[in-house]
């Protein structure tokens, strides 16, 4: 048995839209954490057929003691488990701690993944704490003041269900 990716969830259907407006000097920045991470490819994919170029799409690192020292401590807002206090850093290190500035930081709440086990299983929904992540964390960021306007960051986190193939071109219409 083949197990399908996002690729093959999705399809590859042709496009009658518009050429892009050219954002191909847009820089966006994804953090490298939880399901964004294990969806990265599908987002890569979404961002260079809007036309941002592929070297201009930016990930935080890996996890590390030291990124959340660094970037994040401080930044959560309520108690919530360590991966998603995890994620501070990343937004951090995005924001702080890169050559060249962002233009865009893109955390998306991913509320279902696709599962082999589609048809065999009431649903494929993600963990509440997880899907919400990004918006727990972007509250650590406005705390005391905006952050991200203050770096000339728009922050976009759309909601998500990878899950339902159908529904993410009206998801992501941003």
């Amino acid at each position: 048995m083949r197990i399908p990716t996002l690729r093959i969830w999705f399809g590859k259907k042709a496009s009658a839209a518009s050429p892009p407006k050219d954002r191909s000097q847009v820089r966006v920045g994804i953090p490298k954490v939880l399901n964004i991470w294990s969806t990265h490819q599908f987002w890569v994919g979404f961002l260079t057929a809007l036309g941002i170029a592929p070297e201009n799409i930016v990930f935080s690192s890996d996890t590390s003691e030291e990124q959340y020292r660094e970037y994040g401590k401080g930044r959560g807002t309520v108690d919530c488990c360590y991966p998603v206090k995890c994620m501070s850093g990343h937004y951090g290190e995005l924001i702080f701690g890169q050559k060249k500035k962002l233009d865009i930081l893109l955390s998306p709440m991913i509320y279902s993944l696709p599962s082999f086990l589609r048809g065999h299983v009431l649903d494929t929904l993600t963990c509440t704490r997880v899907m919400a992540g990004p918006e727990n964390i972007k509250a650590g960021f406005l705390k005391e003041r905006d952050v991200f306007a203050e770096n000339g960051i728009r922050y976009v986190s759309p909601f998500v269900s990878l899950g339902e193939p159908e529904k993410v071109p009206k998801q992501l219409y941003l």
